[in-house]
């Protein structure tokens, strides 16, 4: 036994010390064999429940969801937006919508058309290379000879509904370079 100190406090009132006995086996084999039982029932038990428990909550988070996608089935989401306003802001007019053409036709058709026409050509190729294929180099090209040639209340600041990428080159030429 170890010795106590006196400021001690028992952990169990009116306990002197364990009954003789505390840590040895069970007297009866029947005891013995009855707790082993019930703790291996247990065990087994919580086994169980663990495993069929974790896909049971899964299986039913997923009938749940089905079952609010069927009850909602016929909920209004909002008004349909149309194709030609999709990424445009309330309240701005895009006008009627353009025929989309392929930018290589459009650019066949730059030399034969007369010099005025050229650069409204040139950006709408341009326009059609970046918004229709993501072709950035083509637009970067179809902008370029569009700023070269268009007049400069055209090519100069950015208007309304030029392109980030036309609007960016607009800007850029008009900003002072640093050395």
């Amino acid at each position: 036994m170890h010795p106590t100190n006196p400021g001690d406090e028992p952990l169990l009132d009116d306990l002197g010390g364990l009954p003789a006995g505390s840590f040895g086996p069970p007297a009866a084999p029947e005891v013995r064999r009855a707790i082993l039982d019930r703790t291996s029932a247990e065990i087994r038990w919580r086994a169980r429940r663990r495993r069929f428990l974790t896909p049971l909550c899964a299986l039913l988070a997923f009938g749940l969801g089905f079952s609010a996608a069927w009850a909602f089935r016929d909920a209004v989401v909002g008004p349909a937006v149309p194709p030609h306003r999709i990424g445009q802001a309330e309240g701005i007019d895009p006008g009627p919508p353009r025929l989309a053409l392929d930018p290589a036709a459009i650019l066949e058709k730059v030399p034969a058309v007369p010099l005025a026409e050229r650069p409204g050509l040139l950006k709408q190729a341009g326009d059609s290379y970046l918004a229709m294929q993501g072709n950035m180099e083509k637009a970067l090209d179809c902008y370029r000879q569009f700023l070269e040639i268009a007049p400069e209340d055209v090519a100069g600041r950015p208007a309304p509904g030029d392109p980030w990428l036309l609007e960016a080159l607009k800007l850029a030429r008009h900003t002072p370079r640093r050395r």
